[in-house]
């Protein structure tokens, strides 16, 4: 009995030291413990939680079903775009309107693998009616006048072609990616001597290596689209066309290199080479008449250049590319009696050879802020130099034919918000402003400019006639241009 009266005493005490401390505890907590949650309303609160976590799962796992479906709806989708243009020009020949319309087609096969194919529908025609390549490349006949018909041609009347049509597989034989078919390629910084988004046209394979610096690497045929048609049946004499012995293909096969190398976050290093198959710029000949009159043919291009673009503030961005065609250039040029007598051989001196200089060419550009696509509003200003040498002359013959080569083989390749041609040095303006996120109205104005080409005659030194090539300057008349885009 005494055992139990003193467990009984002990337990007494420790409830009441136990009931003691709890309502201290009490005390000190009561100003931010109102209540106690009971046994029920604390599983409620945990049913809840759990209920809130398993819809929040069922929307991710929703939102996850939706994007596969989304991504495979993707790789079935063929999308279609498209661009038109109508720009007004004018220069001392007066104002010419001319339009431009193409039509992309898009198709990614896999997650990997992508289809791109691009017809320029109506390309720089004036009306519809086809303003041609062809005059681009201009030839002269043996009267010094331009001839009837000049090549390269697209033999088109209105100028449609398949600028773009390629595959593109992404992470493959350890490049980022590899393309194959007829594409585009940018070049440099300022995009002057070829740019991927104005012109296609090059048949082949080109690889990018490289996230940050990238390199590109190809080797393509770019003179694929331009026809060459056989004229070994017409007299050269006539003057109806040039002979095949005087026609030479400009730039075809060739391999090249184009990188890209930030330098911190405000400039960008950009290099390019090409360097075209050894001998492979074609050059028909009519007979073995006119073979003996006539080098090997060597490259016509063997371009190496440097370019940069530098983020000035958050405003202006200057770019700015300079490019030499190292290829040699000469040519053959009458020198001796002329007329009726007799004409000795190219051993006796009848010919002398010309060479020339390289071709350099040099395009800067400071821009102001930028019109954006999908930005309505946003606009911007440049300001331009381009500094280009006259384009050389190959193949003389006595009867006085040549044909110009030029590093810009092809005037539309280069990029949209430059001007280049040959023999052209000065200043250039030009504005962009976008009127709604998808019409973009541009314009750009070249004055003061100098024109600098290579002039063929003849002079009579004593009985003689003595032929030679000299390099002329004179003012260039002023170009202006207007454009309306817009895209969809």
């Amino acid at each position: 009995m005494k055992k139990n009266r003193k467990l009984k005493k002990c337990c007494s005490l420790a409830l009441a030291g136990l009931i003691a401390l709890e309502l201290s505890g009490t005390a000190l907590a009561a100003e931010s413990i109102t209540t106690v949650p009971t046994l029920e309303e604390e599983l409620a609160t945990l049913e809840r939680q759990l209920a809130e976590l398993e819809n929040s799962l069922q929307m991710e796992q929703d939102k996850t079903v939706e994007q596969k479906k989304e991504a495979d709806n993707k790789l079935d989708k063929w999308n279609i775009s498209g661009d038109i243009r109508v720009k007004w020009e004018n220069s001392e020949a007066g104002g010419k309107w001319k339009e431009r319309a193409r039509l992309s087609v898009n198709n990614d096969i896999n997650e990997k693998m992508s289809f791109y194919t691009r017809w320029s529908m109506m390309e720089d025609n004036e009306f519809g009616l086809s303003d041609h390549f062809a005059h681009k490349i201009n030839t002269n006949n043996t009267n010094h006048s331009v001839a009837k018909t000049v090549y390269p041609d697209l033999g088109a009347t209105d100028s449609g072609w398949v600028s773009d049509a390629y595959l593109k597989v992404k992470d493959s034989f350890g490049a980022n990616e590899i393309v194959v078919g007829r594409f585009g390629q940018t070049f440099g910084a300022t995009g002057f001597w070829a740019d991927e988004d104005a012109y296609g046209g090059i048949d082949g394979i080109k690889m990018t290596f490289g996230n940050k610096a990238k390199v590109t690497i190809g080797y393509a045929n770019f003179g694929a689209n331009l026809d060459y048609p056989d004229f070994t049946s017409k007299n050269v004499q006539t003057n109806d066309y040039l002979g095949d012995a005087y026609l030479v293909k400009p730039l075809e096969e060739a391999y090249f290199l184009n990188a890209t190398i930030p330098i911190g976050n405000a400039v960008t290093l950009h290099g390019m080479m090409l360097k075209e198959k050894e001998g492979d710029s074609t050059r028909h000949t009519t007979g073995d008449a006119y073979i003996p009159y006539y080098d090997e043919m060597p490259s016509d291009y063997d371009l190496r250049g440097v370019g940069v673009t530098a983020k000035l503030d958050k405003n202006f961005t200057f770019v700015g590319d300079y490019m030499v065609n190292a290829a040699n250039h000469s040519i053959y040029m009458a020198n001796g009696t002329w007329g009726g007598n007799k004409v000795g051989s190219a051993e006796e001196g009848r010919y002398v050879r010309q060479e020339y200089d390289d071709q350099k060419a040099l395009y800067l550009s400071l821009r102001y802020k930028g019109a954006k696509w999908g930005d309505q509003g946003s606009f911007g200003m440049n300001l331009d130099y381009r500094d280009i040498d006259a384009a050389t002359r190959s193949n003389m013959t006595a009867g006085a034919y040549y044909s110009l080569n030029s590093m810009l083989y092809n005037p539309y390749s280069s990029s949209d918000n430059t001007l280049v041609s040959d023999g052209i040095k000065g200043p250039v303006i030009g504005f962009q402003y976008m009127i709604t996120k998808d019409i973009m109205l541009q314009g750009m104005h070249a004055f003061n400019n100098k024109q600098s080409f290579y002039d063929y005659d003849y002079g009579k030194v004593g009985g003689n006639y003595t032929a030679h090539s000299d390099l002329k300057t004179e003012d260039a008349s002023n170009y202006t241009f207007v454009s309306l885009s817009a895209r969809f």
